[in-house]
């Protein structure tokens, strides 16, 4: 299929505080594993976040926006954090650089070696 714009009239141009959403997200189908509150907490938080991926929003401020309960919303956040998406330390969101889950799993050994490297030299 040939793509067209419907309304050229309303092309978007990228605003100086643009976000984004990493296209991998569908493609590769991790949103079909989120919860709905799940992806409204990622998509919010992709669309507040600054160059860095960090946002701060308290509980309160995200429930009242995302018209979520507070149990809800612990959910939503554990979930994410869960699929390697977002790190959190209240009130501080910040958004991960997607990686495949062999690949975390061998920079955390790569870095438990290193560690372990590190305290031999330090007890021998």
């Amino acid at each position: 299929m040939e793509k067209r714009l419907l309304y050229p009239q309303r092309l978007r141009r990228l605003p100086p505080q643009f976000s984004w959403i990493d296209q991998r997200l569908v493609r590769e189908q991790h949103i079909d594993r989120l919860s709905h509150g799940a992806a409204a907490l990622y998509l919010f938080l992709c669309t507040v976040a600054d160059k860095n991926g960090l946002s701060y929003y308290s509980d309160r401020s995200l429930a009242r926006r995302l018209q979520m309960p507070a149990m809800q919303l612990d959910s939503a956040r554990a979930e994410l954090v869960e699929a390697d998406l977002i790190a959190y330390q209240a009130p501080l969101y910040q958004l991960l650089l997607y990686i495949l889950k062999i690949e975390v799993n061998l920079w955390k050994y790569s870095r438990a070696v290193k560690n372990y490297r590190v305290d031999k030299r330090i007890t021998s």
